[in-house]
């Protein structure tokens, strides 16, 4: 009767640590996963946030860079 108990006792144990396994890399998984939805989320706003900066600096520049470049006189 024993051998049986320990033998069913044994089965359980292995089937719970393998759902325990296979769960946490599900879990693992998808924690990555929203980590790189998150990570490229940032990156596309980092690259509108400068884009945007340089589409109103740009102007801005070549006005100082025209007024900043020496007159020639008419002669």
């Amino acid at each position: 009767m024993f051998p049986t108990l320990i033998t069913a006792t044994l089965a359980i144990t292995a089937t719970l640590a393998i759902i325990a396994t296979l769960l946490g890399a599900i879990v693992s998984g998808r924690f990555q996963e929203r980590a790189a939805e998150r990570s490229v989320h940032a990156s596309h706003g980092e690259a509108v946030r400068r884009d945007r900066l340089e589409a109103i600096t740009a102007p801005r520049s070549a006005v100082e860079a025209r007024r900043r470049r020496p007159q020639r006189r008419r002669r």
